[in-house]
């Protein structure tokens, strides 16, 4: 399990440059980033990311520890990973919105 965080954590930093890189390039001025529906959605998008990696922030240091020591730790954990799935679905649908629907300002 230590060795598939170690891999999960370069490749969420991988995938950090990696969308901070495509919005340089996609996004001129942070003004067209917060008046265009590109770039308030892909804000939206970047809210739900921070918002899993505060999930699994609260996971790996938190509640995991808690099932150790606790009989019903495993309860907060689930409901704990059953929030943190609906916004990584809300994360892929818009996403998806984004990539289909809705383009860069040009």
């Amino acid at each position: 399990m230590d060795r598939f965080g170690s891999y999960a954590s370069w490749g969420v930093a991988i995938l950090l440059v990696a969308g901070t890189m495509m919005l340089i390039q996609l996004i001129p001025t942070t003004e067209v980033l917060f008046s265009s529906t590109y770039g308030q959605l892909f804000i939206l998008k970047i809210v739900g990311v921070l918002a899993l990696l505060v999930f699994a922030l609260v996971h790996k240091f938190a509640l995991v520890p808690r099932i150790l020591q606790q009989y019903n730790g495993h309860i907060k954990l689930r409901h704990s990973i059953m929030a943190e799935a609906t916004i990584g679905l809300l994360v892929l649908i818009t996403t998806s919105i984004v990539t289909t629907a809705v383009g860069p300002v040009m």
